[in-house]
């Protein structure tokens, strides 16, 4: 019971720092949100008992991508730029994928979840 209180925790943390990454202005700190996102997902996949994947996604992902992504970021020096009129533009598409998603998960939870568990 536990173990599910946490991993709904961690799972939930995942996607705030998913929609972080998406969000922010700034690079670096959308990079420290998507290393954020590696390691939650890490540690969920060490609580679901699948250490190998875990330990995977530790090492090749945090470990060796997203530190080369930082250096690269800070090493070409990017100006922040505001985007939010290119951010505008494209609300109306992200909120029909929004919904559409958002129905099919109520959808695999009204009719597909409760048949497979009777």
């Amino acid at each position: 019971m536990m173990f599910n209180f946490i991993e709904n925790l961690m799972m939930c943390v995942c996607v705030f720092c998913s929609v972080m990454v998406l969000i922010s202005n700034n690079p670096i700190q959308s990079l420290l949100n998507l290393i954020l996102v590696f390691g939650v997902s890490s540690i969920v996949f060490m609580i679901l008992g699948v250490e190998f994947i875990s330990y995977v996604i530790f090492i090749v992902y945090i470990g060796a991508i997203a530190v080369l992504f930082l250096f690269v970021i800070m090493l070409l020096n990017i100006k922040i730029v505001e985007l939010r009129a290119l951010y505008l533009r494209y609300v109306f598409v992200g909120f029909v994928i929004i919904v559409f998603f958002f129905f099919r998960i109520v959808v695999f939870f009204l009719f597909e979840f409760y048949n497979v568990r009777t």
